[in-house]
């Protein structure tokens, strides 16, 4: 129970409630045509997608289709880091540790940030939010002791906030990603590539 309300806690702070900020991109004429659940999920997923493509060159890789909806309703977008875990295992100092860890954290919170771009809603009790700060949360633990729950708040916002400006870089590519995913409902990592290349 702790450990859910922490979590609960650290989404709220670092993704917020709905907002009605101007990064809220207005919506294409093709999105008329879907749920904003479908909407919320092609770009959650477009977002971790994106990322792992942008990362190929550290060794990160989509390792399987990547779907708006699979059958625990949900998305998924299949991939593997490489062996940055061992990487950053090999640092002796805290910061140095959760440095290397920065693109596997970028990933997991582009999900997010993405779908909070598109649809001004960034609800901490969105399960697909939540279980990405469930997964940092855990990949941070197991490298780094923390002394509090605001320490470890602290410690890991700023790679949130590198994952939003990687987010706001990468956009158009995320957009393209998300439109193949609405129309297509699952994509091959192929797909994805070529979406990504494709996209100015």
């Amino acid at each position: 129970m702790i450990m859910k309300n922490l979590l609960c806690r650290l989404a709220k702070k670092l993704f917020g409630g709905t907002t009605t900020s101007s990064s809220a991109t207005p919506a294409h004429a093709y999105l008329s045509r879907y749920t904003e659940e479908e909407i919320a999920a092609a770009y959650h997923e477009a977002g971790h997608a994106a990322l792992v493509l942008f990362y190929e060159s550290n060794g990160f890789r989509l390792t399987g289709n990547i779907t708006r909806q699979d059958s625990d309703g949900g998305g998924l977008t299949p991939w593997s880091p490489g062996n940055i875990r061992e990487v950053a295992a090999g640092y002796n100092t805290q910061k140095r540790r959760l440095d290397a860890m920065a693109p596997l954290f970028h990933v997991m919170w582009a999900g997010g940030r993405a779908e909070v771009k598109q649809t001004g809603n960034g609800a901490a009790a969105n399960g697909g939010i939540r279980d990405d700060v469930r997964l940092v949360v855990r990949e941070a633990q197991n490298l780094v002791r923390f002394a509090s729950a605001q320490a470890m708040t602290a410690a890991l916002a700023p790679y949130d906030e590198q994952a939003t400006d990687h987010v706001e870089h990468l956009w158009p590519k995320i957009e393209a990603i998300a439109k193949l995913l609405l129309e297509k409902t699952t994509i091959t990592p192929k797909e994805a590539r070529q979406a990504f290349d494709e996209a100015r």
